[in-house]
């Protein structure tokens, strides 16, 4: 029996899951590829993804088990974990980093001096926790100390959530 089908599937297998691309111009033998054929009322409902979609669920899946089993170290992909441990770990990764950007005085992204100083920038000198960022152009900033004498009692240059 030969199927054609144009929509990309999920497939539950007696193994684990699996995705499959047939277009129109496929003709595969169902029962080389060992996948049962779906019917419409069949449990497992087929849904439309893209081919990168696809390949970034494949990836990404293949990643996290490689990670379980410990053949790879992937520390990125473990599930947080909602510890003083790892709190702690995290807090001392940011010091680190901030650390590390005063010093070498390297340009930084708009994201990435959100993420050290813990808010978005919003002017173009931004003063938060005893440093300065300055907006060098537009999604580029560097990140020094604030002396004791440039201290301004002023907006800190932050955008308001309200």
């Amino acid at each position: 029996m030969y199927r054609i089908n144009s929509v990309l599937m999920a497939v539950i297998t007696g193994v684990g899951s699996g995705l499959a691309w047939r277009s129109a111009a496929d003709t595969v033998r169902l029962s080389t590829l060992r996948i049962p054929v779906m019917s419409e009322q069949s449990p497992v409902n087929a849904f439309e993804l893209k081919a990168d979609q696809a390949l970034g669920m494949v990836s990404f899946g293949l990643m996290q088990r490689l990670a379980k089993d410990g053949q790879v170290e992937l520390p990125w992909l473990e599930t947080a974990v909602d510890s003083d441990v790892e709190r702690a770990r995290q807090l001392r990764q940011r010091l680190e980093l901030t650390a590390l950007a005063i010093k070498t005085g390297a340009p930084l992204t708009t994201a990435e001096v959100s993420l050290l100083l813990g808010a978005r920038p919003g002017s173009e000198q931004v003063e938060r926790g005893g440093l300065v960022a300055h907006r060098v152009s537009r999604n580029v900033w560097r990140l020094s100390k604030l002396e004791k004498n440039d201290r301004t009692d002023r907006y800190d240059g932050f955008r308001r959530r309200l």
